[in-house]
This record gives C-alpha cells, sequence and structure tokens, in this order.
C-alpha cells in the first residue's frame, strides 16, 4: 500500500514537472553560476522556495537550486518565478535576471499587476524590485537613489497602490530612518523612471482585495501539495525538508487601521510621548488590506513583553498604550 501511495506521489510529481520542463529550470537557475559549480549536472536540485496565490485562479512560485550545501546561505541563491494556472499547466516567466536574496514582498495591486521585492546580502543588504502586468514577463525597476542610506543596510517596507502612481517606503534596518518615493506606473519601465521623494507616506493608497482563487496549498509527508477546490487537480511539488524557515520578530501592536491617513495620526500622538521606531504590516480583514502599526525593532517574544509592560506603567492614562499588545510578523 505505501509502496502504491509513493508511486501515485512520483508520477503526480513527474506531470507537473516533466524532465524536459526541469531541464529548462535547471538552464535558467544555472546561468552566470559556473564558478560556484550550482548546477543540476553538478547534484543541485530543484527547489520551493514560496509561493503566492494571484487573481485569475493562478499560483505564482519561486524555485532555487539547493547545493545541499550546509555552509551557503541558500536563500542569496538566484530563484525564477513560475505559473501554475487552474489546468494544472506549468510554465516558466521571463525575467531580466534571477532573484537573488530573500523575496520580502509578494503583492497585488488593484489593476492585478504584480510586484516582487527582495533583498540581497549578508551582513548588509540591497533591495531590488520588479513587476509583471500577467505574471508571464517580469521587469526590473530601476530605484531611486537615496542619499540617506549610504551603507544599503535597507529593506522595501511598504508598497502603496495609488491611482496612477507607486509610493515605496524604503527603511534602514540598522539605523531605522525611513525614506518615500513616488513614481509614475508608465514610467517604471524606462531606464530613468521618474522617481519623486516624498516628506510622508501617501494617503491616497488603493487597498486591493484578496484575489479570487480556489488553489489551496497545504504540507503532508515532507512534501507540498497544490490542490484545487473545484477542479480535483493535485499536485506535488518538492520536499518539505528543503522549505526555509520563516524568521518571526515581535512588536508591539498599537493599532489596525484602514486609511494611512490615521496610521500617521497616531504616530504623531505616540512621537509626542517619545521617540518610537514605528514598523508597518499588512493585514486583511474581509478581504480589504489595513495595516497594522507597531512599535519595536523586532525582537523576541519576552524582550516585546518585558517592553510592553513597562510602557504601560509609564503611560497609565494612555488608551493607545494600555490596550496595545504582543503580536509578531514573519519575516522571509
Amino acid at each position: 500500500m505505501k509502496l502504491l501511495l509513493y508511486l501515485l506521489l512520483l508520477n503526480t510529481l513527474l506531470s507537473a514537472l516533466p524532465a524536459s520542463f526541469e531541464k529548462k529550470i535547471c538552464q535558467e537557475l544555472g546561468k552566470n553560476e559556473e564558478s560556484y559549480g550550482n548546477r543540476c549536472e553538478n547534484g543541485s536540485t530543484i527547489t520551493f522556495y514560496k509561493h503566492s496565490l494571484i487573481d485569475n485562479d493562478k499560483v505564482i512560485l519561486f524555485l532555487y537550486l539547493d547545493d545541499h550545501n550546509p555552509e551557503d546561505f541558500f536563500s542569496n541563491a538566484p530563484k525564477i518565478p513560475l505559473l501554475l494556472n487552474n489546468k494544472g499547466q506549468w510554465s516558466i516567466s521571463k525575467i531580466d535576471y534571477p532573484y537573488l536574496g530573500r523575496i520580502t514582498k509578494i503583492e497585488e495591486d488593484f489593476a492585478h499587476r504584480l510586484w516582487v521585492a527582495s533583498r540581497y546580502g549578508i551582513e548588509s543588504s540591497v533591495c531590488d524590485l520588479t513587476f509583471s502586468k500577467d505574471g508571464k514577463i517580469w521587469k526590473n525597476i530601476h530605484l531611486p537613489r537615496r542619499e540617506t542610506i549610504p551603507n544599503y543596510d535597507e529593506v522595501i517596507e511598504q508598497l502603496c497602490f495609488e491611482k496612477n502612481h507607486l509610493v515605496v517606503t524604503f527603511n534602514v534596518t540598522s539605523g531605522g530612518s525611513k525614506e518615500f518615493w513616488r513614481v509614475p506606473y508608465d514610467s517604471i519601465e524606462s531606464q530613468h523612471p521618474q522617481w519623486k521623494k516624498l516628506t510622508t507616506q501617501s494617503n491616497n493608497c488603493i487597498n486591493p482585495t484578496l484575489p479570487k482563487n480556489d488553489w489551496k496549498i497545504r504540507k503532508e509527508n515532507k512534501s507540498i501539495i497544490f490542490e484545487h477546490k473545484r477542479k480535483r487537480l493535485k499536485t506535488v511539488l518538492l520536499e518539505e525538508t528543503l522549505l526555509e524557515k520563516p524568521f518571526i520578530e515581535y512588536y508591539i501592536q498599537v493599532g489596525v487601521f484602514k486609511n494611512l491617513s490615521n496610521v500617521e495620526v497616531v504616530e504623531n500622538l505616540l512621537s509626542k510621548l517619545e521617540s518610537f521606531y514605528f514598523t508597518r504590516a499588512d493585514k486583511f480583514i474581509n478581504r480589504e488590506r489595513h495595516t497594522k502599526l507597531l512599535i519595536g525593532y523586532g525582537s523576541s517574544k519576552k524582550d516585546a513583553l518585558n517592553k510592553l509592560i513597562k510602557l504601560k506603567k509609564k503611560y497609565p492614562k494612555n488608551r493607545t498604550i494600555q490596550s496595545a499588545f504582543v503580536t509578531f510578523v514573519v519575516k522571509n
């Protein structure tokens, strides 16, 4: 019985990623990797990194080559996107060059454009931002030169989708400073996008709704299983043991807001108490995006709880502080 189940799973995997398709993935991921020897013919294996459900009943996945060297930081390995449609068909997306480092954001805006932010580096880091109109062809966006971020220790904290513009929030992870930059959608594909620096975050963000999607992803028997709720499609992909473990950071949550203008108001009010370091995180409520306002640089649960206890003792009459609680954010 176990042998029959194994053969069924194996056949499902082979039908999802046939040899010819695996060869194409190996070729894409093996580009410019000769000096490292990280290639399929040298024993590296195609490995699942992460996924996101997108509109029109599709799944976008990111794969990389694992050379099984425990000393390598595989989160910095090149990654490419693939599409899985509601017929169970796979396709490799075209991209200027593979993603390097950790993919920190995968978002779909109100016009169903896809955006991927990544962060590359070990001791310090630089950001990349790419977008796609259909998930099939991806373009790298030339980011603005940011004079207040000289050490390239940064992360793209937030993407704000206005009607005609994209607003990007850059955060220096070591110093806590932020910069806000706006660019028209119709210029992002050019060699010189029309970036403009803002003094504050935009309050005109259009919150996209959750995508219409009937795919369900679960883990079972060390495998990633993709199942379609209506069409009885089932695909088994790669071993769970090769997945990257998420990194969890704990913060003090002081509110969750639908409108960013309210976030700014609370930040300003709390800043009058003391110099807090604020972080924002997305949260979907009734299929609409909201913004969680967090205090802290990210720490252990114990440290965050101790900090909260001290704040509540220090500001006993402040309702926002008194209603705050410790929460966590998964950092990928």
